[in-house]
Formats: C-alpha cells, sequence, structure tokens
C-alpha cells in the first residue's frame, strides 16, 4: 500500500469588521487515506524500479508527486500527470479519484482555483465510477475541498453548498472527526455572511461531537473556533477562557496548520486586549509557521495583520510600505478576503496619519468589495457588458433604422422608472409604518420586562430579608438558648452530687449540644454569609468553595480574575453567590460529582461565572421540561441580573455552566 499520509488545508476567511480582525481561522482536515510513515523521494523513485501491482504503482507515484510538492514543482506535476495516465490505462477509478483530490492542492497554493474546481470535478467523476468501499469517505473530502474552492472565488452558495453534501457523507460513513471539521467549515462560511448565532451554533455542535470523541485535536479545533467566534461579537471575556481551553491541547497537537490558526486566534484576542506586543508575536508565530508549511492565505493574514500593528504603533510610513506590497502580491489572485482587509488597513493607516483624502478613496474601494459577495456573478455580467457594447458598436448602421422604436423605448422605460420610483416610495412608506409598529411593540416588551424585573427584584429582597431574620433568630436566639443549656450542664457535671452514670450521660448530652450548636451557625452562615457583607463577593465564594472541600463531599476549586478592580453592587453580589450555591449543590446533589471548579471575572463592565463539575451530565434540552425549583431559581436570578446563561452537558460527560453579565 501507499506510503504516507498527507495534510489537506481548507482555507477559511471571513469578512473584514470594524474594531475587528479580519476574521479568519484555517480549518485543516486530515486524512487517513494512507497508513503508513513518509519515505522519502530516493526511497520512493527505487520502490518504482521494482515489479509492483498497478494500484501499488500508481500510488506510490502520487507520493513522489507530493513529496515533490515543496521542493520541485516542476517534477511534482510531472509525477501527477504519469499517476493519472497510469490510472487511466488500468481503469483504477478510485485511485484516480484520490489523485485528482492531491492535485487541487498545489493548484491552491499557486492560487489557481479555476484549475482547482476542473480536477475536483474529474475527481468526482471518476470516483463515481468506482465500487470502492472507500470511495464516499473520499467523495465527502473532495466536497469539502470544493467548498473552501468555492468561498475563495465568493461563491458563498455553492459553497454551502458542498460543504453540505461533505457533511452529509461523514454522517453517513460515521466519519466523526471529519464530520466536525465539515461543521467548522460551515460555521465559517456563515461567519463570511455575518450570520454569528448560525457560526456559534455549528461550532457547538462540532465543540459536542467533540467531547464525545475525545481527540485532542478535534478539541483544540474547536475550542479555537469558539475563541474566535465569540471575539468576533465582541464577547472578549468567554473568548478568553475558551482560547485558554485550546491552549490546554496546543502541546499535544502535531499540525503545523492547526497551531497556525490558534497563533491567529490568539493574536486577534491580544489586539482586542490592546496587548500589541504579545498579538505581535502571536501573528509572527502564525508567519514563521506559514512560512515553513506553504501556507500561502495564512502568511498573507499574518503579513496582513503585522502591517496593522504598526498602524497602532503610529508607525504610518512602515504600515504603508508593508500594505501595498501585500496589496500587489494579492491582486494577481483576486483574493477578495484579503484584498478588502488590505484595502481597509491602508484606508485606516491614511487616516490614522492625517491624510484623510487617501483614506476616503481607499475606503470607498473597500467598500464596493466588501458589499459585492458575489463579485464572480458581478465580474461575469460586467464581461457581458463588454461583449454587448462591442456587438452595439459593429452593427451601429443597423441600429440606427430603428432609432425612432429606441426613442419609444427610452419613453417607456422613463415611464416604467418612474411608476417604480412610486411604488418604492409606497413600499418605504409601508415599512416605515411597520418599523414604527415595531418600535412600539418593542417598548412594550422592555416596560413589561421592567415591571417583571422589579417583582423578580422585590422578591428576591423579600427572600433575602426572610433569610437574614431567620438567620438572626436561629444564631442569636436559639443558638444563644443551646449554649445556656450547655453552660448550666457543665456547671452540674462539676458538683459533688453527680454519679458516674449521671456524669456520662451529661457528657453525651453535652457533645450533642456542641454539634446542635455548629450545625445552627452553619445554616445561619448559608443563609446569610457574614464575609459577604463584609470582604465581598471574591472573599466570599472563596471561603464557600473552601467550606465544601472542607467538608469532604465535593472538591471545588475556585479561581477569580481582576475583581478587585470590578465594582458590582450588594444586591448583585449576592445574587451572584446564591446562583454558585445553587449550581454547586446540583453538582452534589443530582450530578454525583467529585470535583468542581468556580470560576469568576470581570472586565470592561462584564462580568462572567463559570462553574464546572465532572458529574453524570445531562441533555440541557430537558431543564425546560423539568418544573425543578433549583434551575427555575438561577434562571430567575440571571433573568434579575439581565445576563446570559449557557449550558453545555453531555450525559456521562460533566456539566459546564457559563454566566454573563454587565454591572
Amino acid at each position: 500500500t501507499m506510503g504516507a499520509g498527507r495534510f489537506l488545508n481548507y482555507f477559511m476567511h471571513g469578512s473584514v469588521l470594524p474594531k475587528q480582525l479580519l476574521g479568519v481561522l484555517l480549518v485543516i482536515v486530515q486524512t487517513s487515506l494512507f497508513a503508513q510513515s513518509p519515505r522519502t523521494i530516493d526511497s520512493l523513485r527505487t520502490e518504482l524500479g521494482r515489479k509492483l501491482p498497478d494500484s501499488v504503482q500508481v500510488m506510490t507515484r502520487l507520493q513522489l508527486a507530493i513529496e515533490y510538492e515543496n521542493t520541485d514543482t516542476a517534477q511534482s506535476f510531472q509525477a501527477y500527470r504519469k499517476a493519472i495516465d497510469q490510472a487511466r490505462e488500468k481503469e483504477l477509478y478510485y485511485e484516480l479519484g484520490i489523485i485528482y483530490q492531491n492535485l487541487s492542492f498545489p493548484y491552491t497554493a499557486q492560487g489557481r482555483y479555476g484549475q482547482v474546481q476542473k480536477v475536483l470535478d474529474s475527481a468526482l467523476l471518476y470516483l463515481r465510477r468506482s465500487d470502492h468501499p472507500g470511495r464516499l469517505q473520499v467523495e465527502a473530502l473532495v466536497y469539502q475541498t470544493m467548498g473552501g474552492n468555492y468561498e475563495r472565488l465568493n461563491n458563498l452558495p455553492k459553497s454551502v453548498e458542498a460543504n453540505l453534501q461533505a457533511l452529509a457523507l461523514f454522517d453517513q460513513t460515521g466519519a466523526r472527526t471529519d464530520a466536525i471539521n465539515g461543521l467548522l467549515n460551515l460555521s465559517t462560511l456563515y461567519r463570511e455572511m455575518l450570520e454569528y448565532n448560525k457560526e456559534e451554533e455549528y461550532i457547538r455542535k462540532a465543540l459536542s461531537l467533540s467531547r464525545i470523541t475525545e481527540k485532542r485535536s478535534d478539541l483544540f479545533k474547536s475550542y479555537s473556533y469558539l475563541a474566535l467566534c465569540l471575539l468576533i461579537q465582541d464577547r472578549l471575556d468567554a473568548s478568553s477562557i475558551y482560547l485558554d481551553s485550546a491552549r490546554m491541547y496546543y502541546a499535544a497537537t502535531e499540525s503545523p496548520h492547526f497551531r497556525t490558526a490558534y497563533h491567529l486566534v490568539a493574536g486577534s484576542v491580544y489586539m482586542q486586549l490592546e496587548k500589541l506586543d504579545s498579538a505581535a508575536g502571536a501573528f509572527r508565530e502564525s508567519y514563521a509557521l506559514a512560512v515553513q508549511n506553504g501556507d500561502l492565505f495564512s502568511r498573507r493574514q499574518s503579513e496582513l495583520q503585522l502591517a496593522h500593528i504598526l498602524t497602532l504603533r503610529k508607525e504610518y510610513a512602515d504600515a504603508g510600505k508593508a500594505l501595498f506590497a501585500l496589496y500587489d502580491e494579492v491582486k494577481q489572485t483576486g483574493e477578495y478576503a484579503h484584498l478588502g482587509g488590505c484595502l481597509q488597513y491602508i484606508s485606516d493607516n491614511y487616516a490614522a496619519a492625517g491624510d484623510h483624502k487617501n483614506a476616503l478613496k481607499y475606503y470607498r474601494a473597500f467598500k464596493t468589495i466588501s458589499d459585492s459577495l458575489s463579485s464572480v456573478v458581478t465580474k461575469r455580467y460586467a464581461a457581458e457588458l463588454e461583449v454587448q457594447h462591442e456587438t452595439d458598436r459593429k452593427n451601429n448602421l443597423i441600429l440606427q433604422q430603428y432609432h425612432s422604436l429606441r426613442q419609444k423605448n427610452v419613453l417607456n422605460y422613463s415611464l416604467a422608472a418612474a411608476a417604480l420610483m412610486l411604488l418604492l416610495f409606497f413600499l418605504l412608506t409601508l415599512r416605515n409604518q411597520h418599523n414604527q409598529r415595531k418600535m412600539q411593540q418593542q417598548r412594550i416588551r422592555e416596560l413589561e420586562m421592567e415591571k417583571q424585573l422589579a417583582a423578580t427584584e422585590a422578591v428576591l429582597e423579600g427572600e433575602e430579608k426572610e433569610r437574614s431574620r431567620l438567620a438572626k433568630d436561629l444564631h442569636d436566639g436559639l443558638g444563644g438558648m443551646l449554649s445556656g443549656i450547655k453552660h448550666s450542664l457543665t456547671s452540674i457535671r462539676g458538683s459533688s452530687a453527680a454519679t458516674a452514670e449521671n456524669t456520662q450521660t451529661l457528657e453525651r448530652s453535652i457533645d450533642m449540644l456542641d454539634s446542635s450548636i455548629k450545625e445552627i451557625r452553619r445554616v445561619a452562615h448559608n443563609m446569610m454569609p457574614e464575609n459577604l457583607n463584609k470582604f465581598g463577593i471574591d472573599a466570599a465564594l472563596r471561603d464557600f468553595c473552601k467550606d465544601i472541600t472542607a467538608s469532604g463531599i465535593l472538591k471545588v476549586s475556585y479561581r477569580s480574575l481582576a475583581l478587585d478592580q470590578a465594582t458590582i453592587s450588594d444586591m448583585a453580589s449576592l445574587t451572584v453567590y446564591r446562583i454558585v450555591q445553587e449550581l454547586v449543590s446540583n453538582s452534589v446533589k443530582h450530578a454525583a460529582a467529585t470535583t468542581a471548579l468556580v470560576q469568576v471575572s470581570a472586565a470592561n463592565g462584564r462580568f462572567s461565572v463559570t462553574v464546572e463539575d465532572d458529574g453524570r451530565g445531562f441533555d440541557p434540552a430537558v431543564i425546560g421540561q423539568t418544573n425543578g425549583i433549583g434551575w427555575s431559581n438561577i434562571r430567575n436570578r440571571v433573568e434579575f441580573l439581565k445576563g446570559k446563561l449557557d449550558i453545555e452537558s453531555t450525559p456521562g460527560k460533566g456539566t459546564s455552566v457559563l454566566i454573563e453579565f454587565t454591572a
């Protein structure tokens, strides 16, 4: 059989967004068509000199072509041609499909996207003529490669269609890792169409599937994608958390392409945090990996962001030089993602330098590209107009005979245009009225929500006052009484009238009173923690987690970030404390967990609370169908905070709950 596997690179890019980096992530799909380790060019040439079965000889020629790709392009294409000719002669259709699918990669590296489409069409043609058991798996990979190429050709509908076909075949063959890649590819396309909810939906599906496969590379990809998705939505805290999760699997990730993607996302996060030195370091890492592995798209993206960092550092001359050099290179292949990114950053650089005339010029050029999601169709239409213009010029003498008819047509067109304008005015008027109604309905909903929140706040305040009263009564009233009884019994124990039997009974009674007093104090503390009022939410949660761990029922780790710089109201602090109490209680009572993590962070006025456990897990869809008081209380408290509740759980895989709100 064939000697080595290879990595197939699908470059998925996104739209340029204000205050965001160009949304770029590499989707890397590792195939396993061949199981053995790579061989050198010399050993492959030696093997071809021996008598081999036809299929083995063809696949050996393919491996030789792959090995030549990074050293001698001409030799690589020659080896591809020999492999194709031999496979055609022997009617090895399955092998032909694999050869054509691999041939798309050197064409992609050269930016010859039209040729890529031709060889992928050939791959599908031959695979459908084959009855090989692995045909569907290879066909799915062809569709996935085709989806990436359609995207580079700026045909998003075709790209979505191809990726959906690939995903259906992956499901059919049970290839979970490839299905994960398909889901991530689709998420990237939705990001380009600015449908961020759909993007996040597909990434979370991929993450759920990754937790089932438990493959570190799958988890690395999914966490990296989710970090980028949340970054583009300005959810920086959550993005940082998932980026930290991805970092856990970085060292175990063998693919340099995965690592390139990670550094691109990390650089984006650092850029948002205005840590320019760290951002530049991350982009230099992605640039080095891209150059090393021939990733043209990643190299250009790294160069683009490094040039933008120069603008942010006010090094306008160096930034302009780097941006124009990259712009001239990108124009040769017409990649509209990078072309638009160059134009936007050139405009930003001129604006920052005070040259507003050139800034406006290049911003208009950027808008022309970014507003055209179907640029290929636009080019085709322009070409048709040119042909029509040439035809009109050549037939000008004939058209003169119909000059009067054309004048009538012009009049008809003018009347039609006037009618269209009236219709448009009417439609705009209707739309304006509709929008006004929507605004009124929205205001009504907001007032209802404010009323509901006020009622919820009143209920929560009433609950906390009642808790405080009960805690005080237990501690000062019943606790004081029990302490007095203990003192009296202690006095009797020391009297001369006490017999040995009575003394033993008194000792047991005093011990029971000690336990009762401690339990009353513990209950009173849980009902109204003193540390929360005295030292704040950070200290209260830290002590709570410490007490739970000390009890032995659950090992709880606690981490906090930047809480000392945050400002949060007493009511919000108490609400967060009650939510954490309830979630930890669920981990003990329902999840049968052994360990849990409580993490609280604050940044830019936003608070994030994460509670994770290693318990039995559950289906999050079931929560809405249950009548449990616990989750109802949690939802009510999150709504009071005007926050967002995100639950991730799989049976047997533990539970992760993320709560975000603005102080």
